[in-house]
């Protein structure tokens, strides 16, 4: 695209898809059936994530598969062919999937800077929505698209599905009783150990891709694998740093748990304190966010093996008869601990909390305070008594 074009991108695009026909807008998103056709929008890690789960319900059929890098549609194609026998079309461009009046939904997996876009697009064409976390690349971007879900009214579901989890609404529960008294102060945080991405000069786009399509509304530049594909996390452009990665996650479970609605301050700090490279994103970062009764704080320091209480990633709600801690397990970890699950549970204000040693994976989530998360993942949930 020429600088002109690309500064009409939205404009001509949105009056694209206003124009489609009324029967196209609606679809069969307001006329539901036995199936559910599905476009999968972005089809590296998360897109394949997206793919196996809803192919394991039998309702739904993957109609499209969309990314601007057709080297990532052979891997997506033979994991739907395992589970449909059906095969989905292939697009680079959104926009095909949402003139076919007969697709319900849509899965986006795109990078951050692509999610107001399409969601906004998709409600216009009449469909539903499935969209991967952050839900926006900004503030503004979030309040238009909600707005574009009532106007059209549309169901626009975010990818913070962690606070599904059982685990989960019995922490929710747990507060609410008054368990933990009154909780002034929580503490959210991930270390990660990322590897510094170096720096790479610019350069053409790798064939098979329509790195103007990638771009989309973002500004226009070079192309450079340090701002393509995973790397463009760290770049503002594009995304929302280990913020809007990770701590998107941490923020929500808490913001679920102790039922808080908007902050009434943000204050943040951090920056680029350790690696030399390419990223512009902070690598060293902390964010405190005030509500009425609770400041909520989120840190990360990704050039670090461990975090507060040498762990990875945490999150601690302090209360006035103790802490409550929930801490994220990888799947590796699990299949290490299978045979030998150990966790440390003190005592709350209401007493004693069991613990289990030596027990399998199955019994100790069926059985104590460890349950299944979305995405194969476990998590913890334990007290301790404040000094």
């Amino acid at each position: 695209m020429s600088a002109p074009q690309r500064r009409d991108f939205l404009r001509t695009s949105v009056a694209s898809v206003s124009a489609l026909p009324a029967l196209a807008a609606a679809g069969t998103a307001d006329h539901p059936n036995e199936r559910v056709l599905l476009a999968v929008m972005g089809l590296r890690g998360r897109g394949k994530d997206h793919i196996r789960t809803f192919t394991s319900f039998k309702d739904v059929e993957i109609a499209y598969l969309i990314d601007p890098d057709e080297n990532m549609v052979p891997a997506a194609l033979k994991l739907v062919s395992q589970r449909q026998q059906k095969a989905p079309r292939v697009e680079k461009d959104i926009r095909k999937a949402l003139e076919d009046r007969n697709v319900t939904a849509i899965s986006i997996a795109a990078p951050d800077h692509w999610h107001a876009l399409a969601t906004i697009w998709a409600c216009q064409a009449g469909k539903h929505v499935y969209c991967e976390k952050p839900i926006s690349h900004n503030l503004i971007e979030g309040r238009r698209m909600v707005q574009a879900a009532r106007k059209y009214n549309r169901v626009v579901q975010a990818g913070t599905q962690r606070r599904s989890a059982v685990h989960l609404t019995s922490a929710r529960e747990f507060v609410r009783a008054g368990r933990l008294g009154k909780v002034p102060f929580v503490q959210t945080w991930i270390a990660g150990h990322r590897p510094s991405i170096g720096r790479k000069q610019d350069g053409p786009a790798p064939s098979g891709v329509d790195y103007n399509l990638w771009l989309g509304a973002a500004p226009e530049r070079p192309f450079n694998v340090n701002r393509f594909h995973y790397q463009w996390h760290w770049n503002w452009d594009y995304g929302t740093g280990e913020l809007g990665n990770n701590g998107i996650h941490a923020l929500d479970m808490a913001r679920f748990v102790l039922d808080l609605d908007a902050p009434l301050r943000i204050t943040s700090a951090g920056g680029k304190y350790f690696y030399d490279d390419d990223q512009q994103t902070p690598d060293t970062m902390i964010t405190t966010f005030e509500f009425p009764q609770t400041a909520l704080t989120w840190e990360h320091r990704l050039w670090s093996r461990t975090g507060f209480e040498g762990e990875e990633s945490w999150i601690a709600k302090a209360g006035t008869p103790g802490t409550a801690w929930q801490q994220p397990i990888s799947t590796a970890r699990w299949k290490a601990r299978t045979s030998a699950i150990s966790w440390i549970a003190s005592r709350t204000a209401n007493g004693p909390m069991r613990t289990s040693r030596k027990d399998t994976r199955a019994r100790a989530c069926a059985t104590w305070a460890i349950s299944p998360c979305a995405w194969g993942a476990c998590c913890t949930l334990m007290t301790r008594q404040s000094p």
